[in-house]
């Protein structure tokens, strides 16, 4: 809006009148037609338009920075935050016990930090805990990449107090069984469903089910490779309906990364898109689909037209599949993005490895049909932020919270909130200011009754 439509408004005779009445200033009275001199409704309006160009602030906060050693955790890495009432859960690669990783626990407002769990220093429980805890009740499940007995990764489960830790299975270098796994679950009742990045019969990862006790063992899917399938699974699965969909980091004609489907009883597996790593095309699909309708959104670490990574959407059934943002860096854009997308209303929001300003990372927002990417922080790092996001953002109310994998005192990642901010207050007067004046004009100067 320019300065003529803003003198317009502000010389309307309501707008006159209410800023005659409001003002401490000793001014003349207005002329009969109840309009303000041009001579003072000049400087009103730069000042108005001033007001309305700023933008609301947001707040952004850190709860924690992580410290490692044995009572704290360190280097979260592609994991996501867990609310419960007012408790965030979160998981660490790193810090605890052999600097093994941790389970912990932390109020919304940055209060209130404990270990939940720190994985014994021998690795029999399992260590380096990747992706994020899944709530049940009040027991966490989730997978370590590593440790157990036979060194392949562990499934267990921890109440939220921190009692009840328990092995649900010890992965094995058997045919049949994952290991390695880089994902979270996804609970539907008592069965839990989950992939690992190795093991099967082509030890190219596999999609599993168990029950949330640790029985009922199944392999879904073992992926086979390229040409023909996926491999190397990577992410959560998302479950709609009877469906679970997912991506693989490689695999498909071009091995540069697939999106696939299977039904929940293992049939019904087939490949929706197979990414071939061109300018118009991502790979290397990292994280999880999110869904809205019948249309799936997620990211590529890489591919796109800068080779950067891409933002993307397809519909559930493979079709539809187009670009809506080629990561580019530099100071105005982010580059190698990770975890992924969370959506709110027709906006979604992410975060990206690298980029900004500090080259340190970003946190974004883009319109669900690509229109209106904005940065909403750069990463500072050293000490007074952190550095390098993975994972994704988990969104409460309007506050999004998430971590980073470095930064913060200790250098060691840090737990932060970004409250996002309503719209602008002088665009709120502003469009008060029309509304006043519309009313004033369509009446003639009365004031309907």
């Amino acid at each position: 809006m320019g300065l003529p439509v803003a003198v317009d408004i502000l010389r309307s005779p309501s707008v006159a009148s209410f800023l005659v009445k409001k003002t401490m200033m000793k001014t003349p009275p207005a002329p009969a037609n109840d309009r303000l001199p041009l001579r003072w409704i000049i400087p009103a309006a730069a000042m108005l338009l001033a007001i309305a160009a700023t933008p609301a602030r947001a707040q952004y906060n850190l709860l924690h920075e992580f410290a490692g050693g044995d009572s704290d955790g360190a280097m979260p890495y592609y994991t996501t935050l867990t609310l419960s009432s007012s408790t965030l859960y979160g998981m660490t690669y790193n810090g605890g016990y052999n600097n093994n990783g941790t389970v912990f626990k932390i109020n919304t407002d940055g209060s209130g930090f404990s270990l939940v769990h720190a994985f014994a220093a021998d690795n029999s429980e399992g260590r380096l805990p990747y992706g994020s805890v899944t709530l049940s009740g009040s027991t966490l499940y989730e997978m370590t990449y590593s440790g157990g007995a036979n060194s392949r990764g562990t499934a267990f489960k921890v109440n939220t107090d921190g009692s009840g830790f328990g092995l649900l299975r010890v992965f094995s270098a058997t045919a049949t069984d994952g290991r390695y796994s880089h994902n979270s679950f996804t609970i539907d009742g008592a069965t839990l469903y989950g992939m690992t990045t190795s093991g099967g019969s082509d030890n190219d990862g596999n999609v599993f089910r168990m029950n949330t006790d640790g029985s009922g063992f199944n392999n879904l899917h073992e992926f086979a490779g390229a040409p023909g399938d996926g491999r190397r699974p990577n992410g959560d699965l998302l479950l709609v309906g009877s469906t679970l969909y997912g991506t693989t980091r490689f695999g498909g004609g071009d091995d540069y990364g697939t999106v696939f489907k299977v039904n929940t009883d293992g049939t019904g597996f087939s490949l929706l898109h197979e990414f071939d790593g061109t300018a118009s095309d991502g790979r290397d699909p990292y994280g999880a689909l999110t869904l809205a309708g019948s249309t799936l959104y997620g990211m590529t670490y890489s591919g796109g037209a800068n080779d950067m990574g891409a933002v993307f959407k397809m519909n559930t059934d493979g079709t539809g599949f187009i670009i809506l943002h080629h990561f580019a860096g530099g100071d105005s854009d982010g580059r190698y993005p990770s975890g992924s997308l969370t959506l709110s209303g027709s906006t979604l929001y992410g975060l990206a490895y690298e980029g900004g300003t500090e080259n340190n990372g970003i946190l974004f927002q883009i319109n669900s049909d690509g229109t209106g990417f904005t940065i909403l922080h750069e990463f500072a790092g050293g000490t007074d932020d952190g550095s390098l996001p993975t994972g994704s953002l988990a969104l409460y109310g309007s506050t999004l919270y998430g971590m980073t994998h470095a930064g913060g005192d200790s250098g060691k990642g840090v737990i932060f909130s970004y409250t996002i901010p309503e719209p602008s207050s002088g665009l709120l007067v502003l469009a008060g200011l029309a509304a006043l004046s519309v009313r004033r004009l369509r009446t003639g100067g009365r004031n309907p009754r």
